[in-house]
């Protein structure tokens, strides 16, 4: 009975985290297209698919909760992907600076993006500081695109020079942290002993941003009719244990006009701000974008036919028919 139970309370639960301070949840609100909406019926979904996030805090006794578009999640999985890969990088140098730390005499371990270049006008300088360097100067994009030339040229002699390998793996290493907005975080610091501000501080790396949209608001009002607001960001510490931290925001504000018709919200007016937020393991935030993908392959294939076949109905045959 207890099941049975749970099957009607949380009716449409696609993932449940529960913690002893919060439980996560996202439940599915994927819609699928109808005629009433004009779209074609094999974009499959309605632009109203949703997956709604609520956030319990069992000290508060209160949920916050947060819309995800369904039409986001390419982008949230993409970014995933590149959070992925900095942890990867992250867990293995740590491994690989312990390892070394343990021994007598170690010497600090330096990632491979700020180890000197060997050949051309770039010898005897580190791609990563290169790349910092020209950040500062607002050039960045002129950099990127020289070390990747050099990165060319030595692919182009890889057969003849083998370790040739070494200074593209350097390359490319600084180019992905750079692209990830963490390059900073892996500059080895000045001192005996010291590997990288990554290593000094496990909670000291900058946050990746994996999704941050803009704070949005809903048709409801509280009595002094100001908007339902809410705002939800997740973002990656590639050191942490918990790596990734879910945040949600509500509120009430006002909203304003504009002449191009646009509803602004006046956060400086906002009333009833509450924030809450959950850090997530790798394990767990991979679990939770899993799941949600499969769901969503499911719906599809479960709307798919009926939806073909209705799209099919209004298109031309080109007999006039």
């Amino acid at each position: 009975m207890r099941e049975e139970k749970n099957n009607r309370k949380y009716a449409g639960q696609v993932v449940d985290i529960p913690r002893s301070n919060y439980r996560l949840s996202v439940i599915d609100r994927l819609k699928k297209m109808t005629d009433e909406e004009g779209d074609p019926f094999l974009n499959i979904f309605s632009n109203r698919s949703i997956y709604l996030i609520s956030l319990f805090s069992y000290e508060k006794k209160q949920s916050l909760v947060a819309n995800l578009p369904l039409k986001d999640m390419p982008l949230l999985k993409k970014r995933t992907d590149c959070a992925e890969e900095a942890i990867f990088r992250a867990v293995n140098f740590q491994k690989e600076a312990c390892f070394q730390a343990a021994g007598d005499g170690a010497v600090s371990s330096v990632p491979a993006a700020f180890t000197p270049l060997k050949m051309g006008k770039l010898a005897g300088k580190t791609p990563g500081d290169l790349l910092l360097e020209a950040q500062r100067s607002g050039k960045a994009a002129e950099m990127v695109k020289t070390l990747e030339q050099q990165a060319d040229f030595l692919r182009g002699r890889l057969k003849k020079y083998s370790r040739n390998q070494e200074q593209i793996d350097a390359i490319e290493e600084a180019l992905g942290y750079f692209d990830l907005g963490c390059l900073e975080d892996y500059k080895p610091k000045a001192g005996k002993g010291q590997t990288t501000g990554l290593m000094d501080e496990q909670t000291g790396s900058k946050p990746l941003v994996i999704y941050d949209p803009p704070t949005k608001h809903q048709k409801i009002q509280n009595k002094a009719g100001k908007n339902a607001c809410y705002s939800v960001s997740i973002t990656c510490s590639p050191a942490k244990n918990y790596p990734y931290r879910l945040e949600i925001m509500n509120c009430y504000a006002p909203l304003g006009h504009s002449r191009n018709g646009m509803l602004p919200i006046l956060m400086d007016q906002a009333e009833d701000i509450r924030r809450e937020s959950i850090d997530l393991t790798e394990g767990e935030w991979l679990y939770i974008m899993d799941c949600l993908d499969e769901n969503r392959k499911e719906a599809k294939a479960m709307w798919y036919a009926e939806l073909r076949n209705q799209d099919e109905k209004n298109r031309w045959n080109g007999n006039g028919g």
